[in-house]
């Protein structure tokens, strides 16, 4: 059985300085290697997947890794931050010297000494041109995947948002990764031995993982893999990445596609609401009725195929304590109540609020500063949540206007208020709301009285 691995992990350097290093554009050897992404000194002590995707995003250079088996040399350290990208890649061989660095056209490829001569490598395979107009790293994942026999489901990746083009000739397995992250910029990828783990009974641990680590959000995402020393043989790569076409039409006319996984999407509940804001590519808020009122549809409703207006509306029908409305291109659903209530916390004033390319992290600073201001620690930074930027201006209006310019700057977010339960509001002090902001899969946010 083939087993998909995947992990998230925080490797990024900063904005400012990836956008510092690309102002000065030095050659990628000389360029001085920055921070990781909550703003401490990169260290690396083992050649890994993760570490060099952090050393990539630091240093603004896109590189490569084939891992070899587990390490015999002494433990070892090197300090990056501040130093030449030559300097450390020469300190990192100097360290396990196992491992030769080589630049490929502007990517770096750390690979063991021997692996450079040794024509079966499973690397110099054969491939076919690769085209690809306008992707994100999930969307390039699956071609990676498809390099070695494998398959992913649409969506599935590193979640990096940036948006590039791949262009390349028949050539090597290698040359095709190298070529992807050198159009991505910043981006790492890795072919490494699996760290065995137990299995179920019958499975089988794939021997190799194939992994992008993405760009500044510097999330990570493996795929296990079989490889062998054969010679190389060739390998036809579909080039098409199956991503949906842009929304073109007014946000309600849209018509609801499928979910990630390809799966037709089901109401079956107001929780998979969030998810109809992903497959309409429109920005949602939504607030919950408390725990304690039935909150299952009968039967749920299949709403792929239909417009986001037919689909919002056949939710409020099978469920009408909810009503919708459309506000400035920000769907929001919520308690019929709701809407009408002066002394709900989303009905408080906001006056003089301005935001200029915060963070996701740095605007629930902001809403904790609002809605409890006795909160003084904000929220750990969050790289995938963190990737766009939101910028907002509200001279004077409610709660309710302020999450909706957020979400609708941002352009993918959904805001989410529920009413805590007994328990969760003893576990947070007395706070009986949660308020969360969700970007795909990912989500983070405070309770508050």
């Amino acid at each position: 059985m083939r087993r998909h691995l995947f992990s998230f992990v925080a490797v990024a350097c900063s904005l400012a300085i990836c956008e510092a290093a690309a102002a000065q554009t030095p050659p990628p050897l000389d360029r001085i290697v920055g921070v990781e992404v909550l703003g401490r000194p990169l260290v690396i002590t083992a050649l890994t997947g993760i570490s060099v995707g952090a050393l990539a995003a630091a240093a603004g250079v896109p590189m490569g890794l084939e891992a070899t088996g587990p390490a015999t040399v002494q433990p070892w350290r090197v300090n990056a931050s501040g130093q030449t990208v030559r300097a450390v890649l020469d300190a990192i061989v100097a360290a396990d010297p196992r491992y030769e660095w080589r630049a490929d056209n502007g990517v770096v490829v750390f690979r063991p000494a021997w692996a450079w001569t040794d024509m079966t490598d499973v690397l110099l395979r054969g491939v076919g041109s690769i085209k690809l107009e306008d992707v994100q790293a999930n969307d390039v994942m699956r071609i990676v995947a498809r390099l070695f026999g494998e398959t992913l489901f649409p969506g599935n990746g590193p979640g990096d948002p940036k948006r590039f083009s791949v262009d390349l000739p028949p050539g090597s397995v290698i040359e095709a990764l190298d070529g992807i992250v050198r159009a991505h910029g910043t981006m790492a990828w890795a072919f490494e031995p699996t760290t065995p783990t137990p299995l179920a009974p019958g499975s089988v641990s794939s021997p190799y993982t194939v992994s992008l680590i993405g760009g500044r959000v510097g999330a990570a995402f493996g795929v296990g893999v079989s490889a062998n020393a054969a010679p190389p043989t060739s390998v036809d790569v579909d080039v098409d990445p199956s991503r949906p076409a842009p929304f073109t039409e007014p946000i309600l006319d849209r018509i609801v596609r499928t979910k990630r996984n390809g799966q037709p999407l089901i109401l079956e509940s107001i929780f998979g609401v969030s998810e109809l804001a992903e497959a309409a590519g429109v920005t949602m808020g939504i607030e919950l009725l408390p725990a304690t009122e039935p909150r299952a549809l009968s039967g749920g409703i299949q709403v792929t195929g239909m417009s986001l207006r037919d689909a919002l509306s056949a939710f409020t029908a099978a469920d009408s304590r909810y009503e919708w409305r459309d506000m400035d291109g920000v769907v929001v659903i919520r308690p019929i109540a709701a809407w009408f209530d002066s002394a709900h916390p989303l009905s408080r004033e906001v006056t003089g609020l301005r935001l200029d390319s915060a963070t996701i992290s740095e605007v629930i600073r902001v809403e904790q500063s609002l809605l409890d201001p006795e909160v003084r620690n904000g929220p750990s930074v969050d790289p995938l949540l963190d990737a766009r930027r939101v910028s907002v201006t509200l001279p004077h209006g409610t709660q309710l206007d302020l999450l909706n310019a957020i979400a609708r700057s941002h352009g993918r977010l959904c805001w989410v208020l529920e009413e805590n339960n007994d328990r969760d509001t003893q576990f947070f002090s007395g706070r009986r709301h949660m308020l969360t902001f969700r970007v795909g899969g990912s989500g983070k946010g405070f309770a508050f009285p």
